[in-house]
């Protein structure tokens, strides 16, 4: 019988759960309190931690530099496979806030952006819009990814690795790419989103205004100027810790779509 706590069972049972949770958190429709932010850091985490499972076990870790520790061995993978360097970069920046390696990617935790998406799909009727969250990533130089492409990607990059070390012996079928395109029937009337928020704490409300590229199954800047697109928004205050004897509040109302929004504070 196959050992519970192997690399191969971390993979399959830790690493993959959590990209697929990290994708469904996207795909709520629910911004606020992090929830983006903290799927998109224990995604990252767990791809970072599967190389301390490696290095420290004794069935794959012979052809490891440095191993039982795996110090050696994360600094060999950020050197071979560039998402994963940056995966790891995420993970970091959750875990210490800054980063001080002279190899990082990104700075810090100030690096990682969550953000609503309103989107522009395109079919043979014409336009249609729909909304969906987003966590950039912003490289040092300027340079803005998603982190479920760098999430994906980096698992690709496991992938060849794991097979590298034996762990495993052929390609596995899992799906790796979330679902980006809506088709029509599958979206409301008219775009939503649900905002959540403790009372005097702060949220991030910024919009990104992106369409879809069917060709290339990607997201991209919107280039084209846009008409008024009207957003059904559901706004819920709930207490905070620091007074929890208060009600929650909820809102609802239409907004316009527009280019530029900032932090709030709950009230």
């Amino acid at each position: 019988m196959s050992d519970i706590h192997s690399p191969r069972h971390y993979f399959l049972q830790v690493v993959l759960p959590a990209f697929e949770e990290f994708g469904e958190t996207l795909l709520d429709g629910i911004v606020g309190n992090r929830r983006d932010l903290i799927a998109a850091g224990r995604a990252a985490e767990a791809c970072l931690h599967l190389a301390d499972h490696l290095a420290s076990d004794p069935a794959y870790n012979k052809d490891i530099q440095g191993a039982p520790k795996s110090k050696e061995y994360i600094k060999f993978l950020a050197e071979k496979y560039r998402h994963f360097s940056i995966a790891k970069d995420i993970a970091n920046s959750f875990k210490h806030r800054k980063l001080s390696d002279q190899q990082r990617r990104i700075d810090g935790i100030e690096s990682i952006l969550e953000r609503w998406a309103l989107i522009r799909f395109t079919d043979a009727a014409g336009h249609y819009w729909a909304t969906r969250k987003v966590v950039i990533v912003r490289l040092k130089g300027g340079v803005e990814i998603f982190a479920e492409d760098v999430i994906e990607r980096c698992i690709a990059e496991w992938v060849q690795e794991l097979l590298r070390l034996g762990v495993i012996s052929s390609q596995p079928h899992i799906q790796l790419v979330l679902k980006r395109f809506l088709a029509r029937a599958d979206v409301p009337s008219k775009p939503c989103i649900e905002m959540r928020a403790e009372r005097g704490e702060y949220f991030e409300s910024q919009p990104v205004i992106l369409s879809y590229d069917k060709d290339r199954d990607m997201f991209q800047p919107m280039q084209d100027k846009i008409g008024r697109v009207d957003i059904d928004v559901k706004m819920i205050v709930s207490p905070s810790r620091f007074s929890p004897s208060e009600t929650a509040t909820v809102n609802q109302f239409t907004v316009a779509a527009k280019d530029t929004a900032g932090s709030d504070s709950a009230s």
